[in-house]
């Protein structure tokens, strides 16, 4: 009983201690935490240049409807500092961030070009040839939904993100002519209708160039309330122990981490002859709450019916109705992690009984 309870307590104790961890580096002003981005969206705009928007909630897509005068004032405030694209050969990673009216935050990141000389020919044209894609990181933050329910006032910020990987970043001035409002506008307007999975991605019915990596853009998932089916079998004082557990959950999928809580029932049936020889079934009822996590790998999530994965997991159950005398009385049963087989459909879970 002792070693259970210094394994439990050096188990949480690690994870508070973790999250305690002081650290006096100061923040970076462009630094927004991907738990902010709830749906991410691909687009194909031809030649090998792409563009990708993330949001917190799927409204803030409408902050984006007018990309091009978005771009329109972009480009004019990178303007004055065009001579930092002067190598046509480095690449680029420039973050454009509007942190509150008025207020626009500047970073350009130069890196130099690769150390052999590369080139291509055309038309019996040789150029030289730029192999890194500038990228550019378009970032608003905009008063959202309050950041807790009995704290209403308390002020809370939803983010949007509309990214450019392009092979030149002074090509960012021919998209203003209304493909990419035309594109933003699809997505709007297709948000509800049938995605179509696809070469591991899901695009739009209506455009094959808007693709996202799960259904309707979501970035791991939304929330479940489900009810629970399961036959068990454990082993309890060299004795099988087949058992059906009843459980309702809360499942919360946010930034590709799933959370679920769950509270149930566990029905122990143990046998035993009496004296005639005649057997007897006694039912041993335990109430049981758990709280498990685990990321989510969308890229992984074709394999899962091929993988084994170890979940972070920790249940408790108390015996609440005895019968017979298998059980101490007062038994409680602790479980810690918990190994996930053919996409979750096994689950094999270590477990350990004390008493009083």
């Amino acid at each position: 009983m002792k070693k259970i309870i210094f394994v439990l307590a050096l188990y949480t104790g690690a994870a508070i201690s973790t999250h305690a961890q002081y650290s006096n580096k100061i923040q970076d002003p462009f630094d927004v935490s991907p738990e902010n981005f709830k749906r991410q969206y691909f687009f194909e705009l031809g030649n090998g240049n792409r563009a990708e928007i993330k949001l917190t909630e799927i409204s803030n897509l409408d902050y984006l409807k007018n990309v091009d005068s978005l771009l329109e004032v972009v480009v004019k405030d990178l303007m004055p500092l065009r001579d930092s694209f002067a190598d046509p050969l480095a690449s680029r990673r420039i973050q454009y961030m509007m942190d509150a009216p008025g207020l626009v935050k500047i970073r350009i990141q130069n890196f130099p070009g690769p150390a052999s000389s590369d080139y291509i020919k055309s038309d019996g044209v040789i150029a030289s040839l730029k192999i890194t894609q500038d990228s550019l990181f378009i970032t608003g933050r905009v008063r959202g939904k309050p950041a807790s329910a009995f704290f209403p006032l308390k002020p809370a910020y939803d983010y949007y993100r509309i990214c450019f990987y392009l092979n030149d970043i002074n090509d960012l001035a021919g998209y203003m002519d209304g493909r990419l409002n035309e594109k933003v506008a699809r997505l709007h307007d297709n948000l509800d209708k049938r995605w179509i999975y696809k070469k591991g991605k899901v695009q739009t019915s209506r455009d094959s160039t808007i693709t996202a990596m799960a259904n309707r853009g979501r970035i791991g998932g939304g929330d479940l309330y489900i009810v629970r089916f399961s036959v068990d079998a454990q082993n309890y004082k060299y004795r099988f122990v087949p058992s059906a557990t009843i459980s309702g959950a809360i499942v919360s999928s946010r930034n590709l981490t799933r959370r679920e809580f769950a509270i149930g029932t566990e029905f122990h049936f143990l046998f035993s002859n009496d004296i005639a020889g005649k057997t007897h079934s006694y039912p041993n009822l335990f109430i049981t709450v758990s709280y498990g996590s685990t990321k989510i790998d969308p890229k992984a999530m074709r394999s899962a019916y091929a993988s084994v994965n170890l979940l972070r997991y920790i249940s408790l159950a108390y015996l609440v109705d005895r019968k017979g005398e298998f059980y101490d009385k007062h038994s409680f049963k602790i479980g810690i992690g918990r190994f996930s087989l053919f996409g979750g459909s096994t689950r094999v879970e270590p477990g350990f009984y004390f008493s009083n």
